[in-house]
């Protein structure tokens, strides 16, 4: 991949869906919600897939459910960041735990907080 080395966070974007319609579209209504919030344009959020170097991975200090904002966190910490479309596979085994509305309000209260602290001009890093 000729991004290797220049890039220091890769984020997936999952173009064609294999999910429910339902769960599509609460899907790309949350990521239009925290893209609206945050002034983002990050496309999938919720893909698993992100790969990012040691030192994006250093300078996070998370909390629980900013697992959703790491493009963003990373943006807001100075890091470079693209999205790459991968094929997304049905579940073979198991099933979700993630329902359409559990996290909602919870990702929506998180949202709220990014997008504060990206207009306050702060940055989320821990610093070591």
């Amino acid at each position: 991949m000729p991004f290797i080395g220049k890039i220091d966070f890769v984020n997936g974007r999952r173009l064609v869906r294999k999910d429910t319609r339902l769960k599509v579209i609460s899907s790309r209504t949350g990521d239009r919600v925290r893209n609206w919030i945050t002034g983002e344009a990050v496309y999938d959020a919720g893909c698993p897939l992100k790969l990012f170097t040691r030192g994006v991975a250093d300078s996070f200090r998370l909390y629980n459910g900013m697992h959703r904002f790491l493009p963003t966190l990373a943006k807001m910490n100075g890091f470079s960041v693209i999205e790459v479309s991968v094929t997304h596979h049905e579940r073979k085994y198991g099933v979700s735990k993630y329902g359409v509305l559990k996290g909602a309000y919870a990702g929506f209260i998180d949202a709220m907080v990014i997008g504060w602290l990206k207009k306050r001009g702060s940055v989320c890093q821990m610093k070591n």
